[in-house]
C-alpha cells in the first residue's frame, strides 16, 4: 500500500506542476506568435513583389499570361499528373527501404529453409543487379580471330 505524501512533498510537487504549465504556457504563446509574424511577412513581402512589378513587362507577367490561359480541365491534369509523380517518387523510396530493412531477415531465413537455394541476384535495395565487368585479357593471350 503506497504511503501518503507529506505536506512538504506535496508543496514541491506543486510548484513543480505549475511551473510546468507556464513552460507550457509561454512556449505555446511563443509558438502561435511566430506563426503569425511569418504569415504577416509572407503578405508583406508578397505585396512588395507585386508593387515592384507594377506597371512592367516582366517573366512574371509571360507566366501570368501563361496561368491565365489555362483552363480547369488543364490545371487539373497538371495537378494530378505532377501530384502522381511525386507519389511514385515517394513510394519508391519507401519500397526501396523497406526492401533494404527486411531483406537481410528474409535472406537468413530463406537460407535455414533451403541451404542450397540460388541467389536471384537483386542488390539490398530490391534493384537488379549491374551487370558484370568484362575481365581484362591476360598479357600473352591472343584473342579469338587476330
Amino acid at each position: 500500500m503506497p504511503s501518503k505524501k507529506t505536506a512538504a512533498e506535496l508543496r514541491l510537487e506543486n510548484k513543480i506542476l505549475r511551473q510546468s504549465r507556464i513552460v507550457e504556457s509561454v512556449t505555446t504563446i511563443v509558438t502561435t506568435g511566430l506563426k503569425c509574424a511569418m504569415l504577416v511577412l509572407i503578405f508583406r513581402y508578397l505585396y512588395l513583389s507585386i508593387d515592384v512589378l507594377a506597371g512592367k513587362t516582366t517573366v512574371a507577367s509571360v507566366l501570368l499570361n501563361f496561368l491565365g490561359s489555362l483552363t480547369v480541365s488543364k490545371t487539373l491534369a497538371y495537378l494530378f499528373g505532377g501530384t502522381g509523380v511525386v507519389y511514385g517518387i515517394a513510394e519508391r523510396q519507401v519500397r526501396r527501404k523497406t526492401i533494404k530493412r527486411i531483406g537481410g531477415r528474409i535472406k537468413l531465413l530463406e537460407m535455414m529453409i533451403d541451404p542450397d537455394r540460388s541467389s536471384s541476384g537483386l542488390t539490398d535495395k530490391g534493384d537488379p543487379a549491374p551487370p558484370p565487368t568484362p575481365t581484362p585479357l591476360l598479357k600473352g593471350a591472343k584473342k579469338h580471330g587476330k
